[in-house]
């Protein structure tokens, strides 16, 4: 799938706050698209169409193309080394385990994973991601498998002692039944007793703070919603003249919800945390970051 275009939910954290009496025009927008940034909807819907089709495949193409632009600021490597420590010492695997970065985007995590010692694999539906991590991988001089594949489709020759899903990187899809098919593929590839780590935005901060308001992030204007009866957060990316570059959205899982998946699919959750400081999840905690065991 490639990394996801939803920022932490206070982004002003980590930027700097935005003057909003200079948005007024963008907030009476906001407003007034909140009808037209709609959610996605199933594909047997008579109301979806070709367009509602393209809308509920938005990864592709034009995130593709500005995602390091939009990300680049936030990207750093300290939050990926945070984040990649954090891996490292709640999974406790034993050197060269086998590691799945399953939408790995260009690598970001799967090569700091590989400098530790483990064998890493990553897959992602974009041929341009997964071109732009082997070539990393072999200026960065080490070895990771990485393939381009849906995670709808997920098949791996030999099963994996861990995988992961990271930066709200699980929730693309129009319907449940493929959030779910995803979690039987990765109950599939993974060895009896084997983690699965999802790291996923916290619900209860998406439903209860997120306002639709404009935010200006690198020169780009962000508009994002919630719609509470689909659970879906949706985002708006328009550069300075006012052109959508990414129009997207992501279900929103509450715990119940997830942790029932998960139980479906034949995992048990050993601990939840709100942060990669290893703080216990909360309602006010920034992520919903669940560690899960195969039973079998």
């Amino acid at each position: 799938m490639g990394h996801s275009p939803f920022l932490d939910v206070e982004g002003a954290s980590e930027f700097p706050k935005t003057n909003h009496d200079t948005l007024k025009g963008d907030f009476c927008q906001a407003l007034r698209c909140q009808d037209k940034i709609r959610p996605f909807m199933h594909p047997k819907s008579k109301r979806y169409t070709t367009s509602n089709r393209h809308r509920s495949t938005w990864w592709r193409n034009e995130f593709e193309k500005n995602y390091e632009r939009i990300y680049a600021p936030i990207l750093t490597k300290e939050r990926t080394a945070k984040e990649v420590d954090f891996l490292h010492k709640v999974l406790r695997l034993k050197h060269g385990a086998s590691v799945l970065d399953l939408a790995c985007g260009y690598g970001r995590h799967a090569l700091e994973l590989a400098k530790l010692g483990y064998d890493v694999f990553g897959t992602d539906q974009s041929p341009a991601f997964i071109a732009k991590a082997k070539r990393q991988a072999k200026r960065a001089g080490v070895h990771v498998t990485f393939k381009q594949q849906d995670m709808r489709e997920l098949s791996m020759d030999h099963p994996m002692s861990a995988v992961i899903i990271m930066f709200t990187s699980f929730g693309y899809f129009p319907n449940d039944r493929d959030h779910q098919k995803v979690l039987f593929r990765v109950a599939r590839v993974l060895k009896s007793k084997g983690y699965f780590l999802l790291d996923l935005p916290n619900p209860y901060i998406i439903r209860m703070h997120l306002k639709p308001h404009p935010r200006r992030i690198g020169g780009l204007t962000l508009i994002d919603i919630y719609h509470p009866k689909t659970k879906r957060w949706s985002i708006v990316w328009k550069n300075r003249r006012g052109k959508t570059l990414i129009r997207a959205g992501v279900r929103i899982f509450s715990l119940a919800e997830i942790t029932k998946m998960l139980r479906k699919t034949g995992f048990e959750i050993k601990k939840i945390w709100g942060e990669f400081d290893h703080s216990a999840f909360q309602k006010k905690s920034r992520r919903m970051i669940v560690l899960t065991q195969k039973i079998s």
